[in-house]
Protein backbone atom coordinates (compact mmCIF):
# COMPACT_ATOMS: atom_id res chain seq x y z
CA UNK A 1 0.00 0.00 0.00
CA UNK A 2 1.28 3.44 -1.03
CA UNK A 3 2.19 5.94 1.56
CA UNK A 4 -0.09 9.37 1.33
CA UNK A 5 0.13 12.54 2.86
CA UNK A 6 -1.69 15.72 3.24
CA UNK A 7 0.12 19.06 2.94
CA UNK A 8 -0.15 22.56 2.17
CA UNK A 9 1.15 22.85 -2.03
CA UNK A 10 4.14 24.87 -2.91
CA UNK A 11 5.18 26.00 -6.57
CA UNK A 12 6.30 23.23 -7.65
CA UNK A 13 2.46 21.62 -7.78
CA UNK A 14 1.54 24.19 -10.17
CA UNK A 15 1.53 22.59 -12.87
CA UNK A 16 -0.27 18.84 -11.53
CA UNK A 17 -2.55 21.24 -9.89
CA UNK A 18 -3.55 23.23 -13.17
CA UNK A 19 -3.54 19.59 -14.83
CA UNK A 20 -6.69 18.40 -12.71
CA UNK A 21 -7.99 21.64 -12.73
CA UNK A 22 -8.15 20.77 -16.49
CA UNK A 23 -9.47 17.10 -16.07
CA UNK A 24 -12.00 18.37 -14.00
CA UNK A 25 -13.55 20.87 -16.56
CA UNK A 26 -13.43 19.32 -19.33
CA UNK A 27 -15.48 16.44 -17.82
CA UNK A 28 -18.29 19.19 -16.92
CA UNK A 29 -18.03 21.72 -19.62
CA UNK A 30 -17.11 22.21 -23.17
CA UNK A 31 -13.45 23.22 -23.99
CA UNK A 32 -13.33 27.18 -24.91
CA UNK A 33 -9.07 27.04 -25.09
CA UNK A 34 -6.77 24.07 -26.17
CA UNK A 35 -5.45 22.31 -23.40
CA UNK A 36 -1.81 23.63 -23.71
CA UNK A 37 -3.08 27.53 -23.43
CA UNK A 38 -4.78 26.48 -20.10
CA UNK A 39 -2.18 24.97 -18.88
CA UNK A 40 0.39 27.81 -19.15
CA UNK A 41 -2.74 30.39 -18.41
CA UNK A 42 -3.85 28.10 -14.96
CA UNK A 43 -0.10 27.42 -13.89
CA UNK A 44 0.96 31.07 -14.06
CA UNK A 45 -2.63 31.99 -12.45
CA UNK A 46 -1.44 29.24 -9.74
CA UNK A 47 2.05 30.38 -9.21
CA UNK A 48 1.51 33.73 -8.16
CA UNK A 49 -1.66 33.50 -5.65
CA UNK A 50 -0.03 30.83 -3.53
CA UNK A 51 3.28 32.37 -2.95
CA UNK A 52 3.64 32.86 0.88
CA UNK A 53 1.66 36.25 1.59
CA UNK A 54 0.38 36.86 -1.65
CA UNK A 55 -3.19 36.34 -0.58
CA UNK A 56 -5.84 34.50 1.73
CA UNK A 57 -5.85 31.28 -0.72
CA UNK A 58 -4.56 27.68 0.48
CA UNK A 59 -3.99 25.03 -1.78
CA UNK A 60 -3.87 21.95 0.63
CA UNK A 61 -2.57 18.71 -1.51
CA UNK A 62 -3.04 14.75 -1.02
CA UNK A 63 0.09 12.94 -2.76
CA UNK A 64 1.82 9.35 -2.58
CA UNK A 65 5.60 11.26 -3.02
CA UNK A 66 5.14 10.93 -6.94
CA UNK A 67 2.73 13.05 -7.89
CA UNK A 68 -0.28 15.03 -6.70
CA UNK A 69 -3.29 12.78 -6.02
CA UNK A 70 -5.91 15.33 -5.07
CA UNK A 71 -6.58 18.68 -3.64
CA UNK A 72 -8.45 21.25 -1.52
CA UNK A 73 -8.45 25.13 -1.60
CA UNK A 74 -9.59 27.30 1.51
Amino acid sequence: MALVRIRLSTSDDCSALAELRYRFRAQTESATETKSVFLRRCTSWMKKRFRPGSCPWRCWVLDDGKRVLGHGYF
